[in-house]
């Protein structure tokens, strides 16, 4: 965000003041801090993760109607229901329909009949179950099971998140489950779900990980202990296939770990 500021004063000439604020995924706590940022009578716009519902809901606090909110939260699965004033709400998140389809095809193409869905629940008016509903019919559709999903909770809400998260990928081992799907995690939940996989042999031959773009687009803010822990996870992000050799390659050695 800071880039695009100084991007947009050396091409304008104008300086943006930027308000930068952390709020952990704490849907409650964005409400009240955008209802604040809408009084300043000098707020341009709000530029947030927000979901559709999150970001319909901000839109009701403007009494003005003049504050656009751009959410850059991946498009939710069921569109808003809640009126919203013409042009307030800019959406810059990508369809995950889209990848949940192009996901789908990669676990059918190397006849992985059974997968097991990860995924952060933020505990917020996100539709955190809409897209496990629509992944579920995806997979169904390509002829794979959704064996199990599992909500992890949200880092900041439990006292121990290592134990926590140890506790939850012993679950999926004693499942017997081999091929995860991770869907929704922020960068903090990523880092110690992958750092904990690694140590508890869940990166070993036999365990495949896949991730949706929402999270491999954090790999640059990854350091490299996690990145070396991140071996055998398929990061999903624009096209999956760059050439078919890159594709040959990915093949013979995902059917390899799997015989």
């Amino acid at each position: 965000m800071e880039i695009a500021v100084d991007d947009f004063y050396d091409l304008t000439g104008y300086k943006l003041a930027l308000e930068l604020r952390d709020l952990k995924g704490n849907s409650a706590q964005a409400i009240l801090t955008a209802t604040d940022l809408i009084k300043d009578q000098e707020l341009l716009a709000i530029v947030s993760t927000s979901t559709c519902q999150e970001a319909a809901f901000l839109n009701e606090m403007d009494d003005s109607g003049e504050i656009p909110i751009v959410s850059l939260a991946t498009t939710a699965v069921k569109p808003v229901t809640r009126p919203v004033k013409a042009q307030s709400i800019i959406h810059m998140g990508q369809d995950i329909c889209v990848q949940m389809r192009c996901i789908a095809a990669i676990i059918d193409y190397f006849k992985w009949r059974k997968v097991t869905v990860i995924y952060e629940d933020r505990n917020s008016y996100s539709s955190d179950l809409s897209i496990i509903t629509l992944f579920s019919d995806v997979l169904q559709n390509a002829g794979v099971e959704m064996e199990d999903y599992s909500a992890f909770p949200v880092l900041s809400s439990v006292l121990d998140p290592k134990t926590t998260i140890q506790e939850e990928l012993k679950k999926l081992i004693d499942e017997g489950s081999r091929v995860f799907v991770v869907v929704q995690a922020s960068l903090s939940f990523a880092v110690l779900l992958f750092e904990q996989a690694k140590q508890m042999g869940m990166m070993d031959e036999g365990h495949l990980w896949i991730t949706s773009d929402g999270i491999t687009s954090l790999i640059d803010s990854f350091n490299s202990s996690v990145v070396s822990s991140m071996e055998g996870v398929v990061c999903f992000k624009g096209y999956f296939l760059e050439s078919a050799a890159s594709f040959k390659e990915s093949e013979d050695k995902f059917s390899r770990k799997f015989q």
